[in-house]
Order: C-alpha cells, then structure tokens, then sequence
C-alpha cells in the first residue's frame, strides 16, 4: 500500500512538473517555427531560427546591443548569486554552530529586516551608490545585493 501511494504520489508531482515547464517548452518551440506555425502547431514542419535573426536585426537597427545586454545581465546574475550563496553559507554557519556574544541579536535583526519590502531602500541606495561614485558601473548593481538576509532561514 505505501509503495502504491509512493508511486502516485510521483506520478501526480511529475505531472505538475510537466504542467509547469509546458509553457517555457511552447515558449522555446514558439521560438524555433515558421511564424505562421506558432498558434498552429506544436511541432514545427521545418525548424528556422527568422526569429532570433529578426531580434538582433532590429535590436542593431536600434543601436542597442542586445547581445552586451544578454551577456551583463548573465554577468551580474551568476555574480550575485555567487556572493549570495557564499556569504549566506558563512554567516548561516556562524549563526548556526557558533556561539558568541550577538548571536541572538545578529538573527533577530536578519528577522526584523525581512519586515521591510526591498523597493523601500530604493532611494537611500541610489544615493548612497550616487555618493561613492558608482552610478553606471557593475559595482552599482552587484554591490547592494551582495548579501541577502532570506537565503539564511
């Protein structure tokens, strides 16, 4: 009986999963048809890629580099999460097995800042980072969201 339920219970989660990629799958698939099979079929009679060349022709037209675009908003996530994973596993395990005068405080506090929705700093982060002569550098973008209070819970 337990395995049975095992295996519905996997059968159902695997159907949710599958129920929740769909739409980044037809996204993808969308991306790869003729245009005039994107709402008609799923899958594609021949495979072109009009669509990624229409984005990068337009994008140049425009004089905005779509492909620096893609590759500083690549560079700034993968460093940010770097510096998050690594500084929320070093405070986490400090706070965790060490002992010392402010732990308790130090956690309430990362606690307490959870309270507070993050567009509230906005306007002080801008000015500070306007202040250190930052604005329109990664620094601007990396540096404030170094470190993250939600990653330690």
């Amino acid at each position: 009986m337990k395995k049975l339920s095992s295996i519905i219970f996997h059968i159902i989660m695997f159907s949710l999963a599958l129920l929740w990629l769909y739409p980044y799958i037809w996204l993808f698939m969308a991306s790869l048809k003729p245009s005039n099979e994107i709402y008609t079929r799923f899958w594609p009679t021949h495979f072109t890629l009009e669509h990624f060349k229409f984005i990068l022709e337009s994008a140049e037209k425009m004089q905005r580099p779509f492909i620096r675009a893609f590759f500083n908003s690549l560079f700034i996530s993968i460093t940010v999460t770097g510096s998050v994973v690594l500084t929320s596993s070093i405070i986490s395990y400090a706070l965790a097995k060490l002992r010392f005068k402010g732990r308790n405080k130090i956690f309430n506090f990362l606690i307490f800042q959870m309270v507070f929705p993050g567009f509230m700093f906005t306007i002080p982060l801008y000015i500070l980072i306007r202040n250190l002569g930052l604005l329109n550098t990664y620094s601007a973008l990396i540096l404030p969201s170094i470190m993250s209070g939600w990653v330690f819970l």
